[in-house]
């Protein structure tokens, strides 16, 4: 009996800084996710492959991709022209986009989930923190359907920006209820994956261990 192997979800990532595109995809590989890049300097590109998407590949698979993060500090420009060009395109733009930036301040998230993000994340500050990040991306993108509410529960989640004047409230802004207990959810499903992804690196190194082994035990031919 063979067991079904998981599609890859195609990822559109668009970042003006090699160096954070290459650290993120290293990352990728190395946490061995489901995550297919398709990496973009500039929302020109990106909005061109976004409109040229069609549902299925030849092959059968389905090759639309399921989210997009975007940087804030894409010079030229802000993130946030560029969440409002691909909201443009109608439904080629419907897509979740993830605001992925190294500025938090309060001005540039108002204005990103103003232009239509779906959310807001700090690029993290170190590796550690940059691996669990890119697990619950995964992990949120490989729920069926995909749901990115545990991003909610990462310490580089920034919320949308309470209107001036409004109540305090010990909820995050913008979070209902319902929108916290599915965040709670794919937290605890974020950490299922883990745990699988761990076992099965373990496993991989014990079979290359145990072939090693057999290898200097049984004499050659």
């Amino acid at each position: 009996m063979y067991e079904a192997v998981p599609c890859k979800r195609v990822l559109v990532y668009v970042d003006d800084s090699p160096d954070d595109q290459f650290f993120f995809e290293y990352v990728a590989r190395k946490t061995e996710t489901l995550l297919l890049i398709q990496p973009f300097f500039s929302v020109g590109p990106a909005l061109d492959y976004l409109q040229q998407q069609l549902p299925f590949d030849d092959d059968g698979t389905d090759s639309r991709p399921c989210f997009l993060l975007c940087d804030y500090d894409l010079g030229p420009g802000k993130g946030h022209e560029a969440v409002a060009a691909i909201r443009s395109l109608g439904p080629c733009g419907a897509l979740p986009i993830i605001m992925f930036s190294g500025s938090d301040g309060d001005d540039s998230v108002a204005r990103s989930y103003q232009a239509g993000a779906d959310y807001f994340l700090c690029k993290p500050r170190n590796a550690a923190r940059l691996e669990i990040v890119v697990q619950t991306l995964n992990a949120c993108a490989m729920a069926s359907p995909s749901n990115f509410g545990a991003l909610t529960s990462l310490a580089e989640y920034q919320p949308r920006p309470a209107k001036s004047g409004a109540a305090s409230s010990r909820a995050a802004p913008g979070r209902s209820p319902e929108q916290a207990t599915s965040a709670k959810l794919q937290s605890r499903s974020m950490e299922i994956v883990r745990l699988q992804n761990n076992l099965t690196a373990r496993s991989r190194k014990l079979a290359s261990a145990v072939r090693k082994m057999q290898s200097r035990l049984l004499p050659g031919d």
